[in-house]
Formats: structure tokens, C-alpha cells, sequence
């Protein structure tokens, strides 16, 4: 009989740990946690800036983005970044007016930074480059942002207005 309490107990504790971690991952993101991500993104260093390479090929892009300042500063922008991008699914009102570029990215981190593009945060000052290679023709664009932190800090803020 005490073996079959334990079990139940196990088992009962196991699926309430699941439960939990079901309904975390349903939740809705709102107005506030966008504001304590804005704030967040203002802790990092103004100086931080990011490089966009941008190749266009058959309608399909692909960017590569590089951080310059400092190395600490990118690994926490980056990481907020991810939250960012999770994020962006989990609140109603920004996720229906989202790209399907946007949607379609499976990291956090890649998401935002497509949001980031979508905004019109990136500014492209070269571009575009041409290659051709057997018959197949890419477009290179390059863009930057200045100040990626306090960017990211506004686009936030804009998010939580949209889920007031």
C-alpha cells in the first residue's frame, strides 16, 4: 500500500509540475512585460551597434547580423533579444499584424531581428550587390543599426501599446 502512495504521489506531482509548465507556455504576454523588456534593453550600453548582411536569391533573404561594441553588452542584447522574439508570438495583438517572414522563424532571436527589419529599423547604405553564379543571381544589401539597444527599448514600448 505505501508503494502505491508513493507512485501516486510521484505521479500527481509530476503532472502538476506539467500542468504549470503547460499554462507558462499559453500565457499571454501584456502591456507590462513589454515595458520591463523596454527598460531592460535600456540597461545595455547606447554604443552597441549592429551590422546587416541581407542576401536576396529566387525571393528568399537571409541575414546575418554583427554585433560591434562590447562583447558582454552584444551577449545580453542577444539575449534579450531571444525574449523579444518569444515574446512576439505571446502577446494577441502584436502577433496579428506580424509578417509571415517574422512567423516563420523558429528562434526568438531571429524573430526579432526580422521584426527589427520589418520596422524599418535597419538602414540600408549599400546595396544592392549583384552575384551571379550558374544562372542564379543574388542581391547583397548591406544595413546597420545605430544604437540597437535603444531601438529594441522602442519597439517595445510600441508593442506594449498595442496590447493596452
Amino acid at each position: 500500500m505505501a508503494l502505491f502512495v508513493a507512485f501516486f504521489k510521484a505521479w500527481r506531482d509530476k503532472a502538476e509540475q506539467f500542468d504549470a509548465e503547460r499554462v507558462k507556455a499559453e500565457r499571454v504576454v501584456g502591456s507590462a512585460e513589454w515595458l520591463d523588456l523596454a527598460d531592460r534593453f535600456k540597461e545595455i550600453s547606447r554604443f552597441l551597434g549592429v551590422q546587416v548582411h541581407t542576401a536576396s536569391r529566387e525571393g528568399h533573404e537571409v541575414d546575418t547580423w554583427h554585433f560591434s561594441g562590447e562583447v558582454g553588452e552584444s551577449e545580453k542584447c542577444k539575449a534579450l533579444w531571444a525574449r523579444a522574439g518569444i515574446m512576439l508570438i505571446k502577446s494577441p495583438n502584436v502577433a496579428k499584424e506580424l509578417s509571415d517572414d517574422v512567423l516563420r522563424a523558429t528562434e526568438g532571436a531571429d524573430r526579432w531581428c526580422r521584426f527589427l527589419r520589418d520596422s524599418g529599423a535597419v538602414r540600408y547604405d549599400l546595396g544592392p550587390g549583384k552575384e551571379e553564379y550558374e544562372g542564379v543571381v543574388t542581391l547583397h544589401y548591406m544595413g546597420r543599426i545605430t544604437e540597437v539597444a535603444l531601438v529594441s527599448s522602442r519597439l517595445c514600448i510600441e508593442c506594449s501599446a498595442k496590447e493596452l
